[in-house]
């Protein structure tokens, strides 16, 4: 890859993060999704001014950033069954791939209990 080209795909992704990082914060209650810096500057923030409640609307992001990198890590090396129950863990990767199945939502917006009962 060129120097150009590296240059353009740089750029390219640092505008992507941008916009991701600024949608996110705006719209979805002022929580970073892209880049963890902002959550983890707006969490010690919080703790310091001893905002306990704005402080944990960070701390879950980042946690489960953490989880995500674990969890890529192991399926990386193709250590799935290491983590525990492997069942449990591919459970995970298939919520996280597909989060309305997940969590029994059907494509039309009604629970998937609620459609079962009906």
């Amino acid at each position: 890859m060129t120097t150009s080209t590296s240059l353009r795909f740089a750029l390219l992704i640092t505008a992507a993060c941008g916009f991701l990082d600024s949608y996110t914060y705006l719209s979805r209650g002022g929580v970073f999704a892209n880049a963890q810096t902002g959550n983890v500057i707006l969490l010690t923030l919080n703790l310091s001014e001893q905002h306990w409640y704005q402080a944990s609307g960070h701390l879950w992001p980042i946690l489960a950033f953490l989880v995500g990198v674990v969890l890529a890590v192991h399926v990386k090396a193709g250590r799935l069954d290491r983590l525990g129950n492997g069942r449990f863990v591919r459970n995970v990767i298939e919520a996280a791939e597909d989060p309305e199945a997940s969590v029994g939502v059907d494509r039309g917006g009604v629970p998937g209990d609620v459609v079962a009962a009906m």
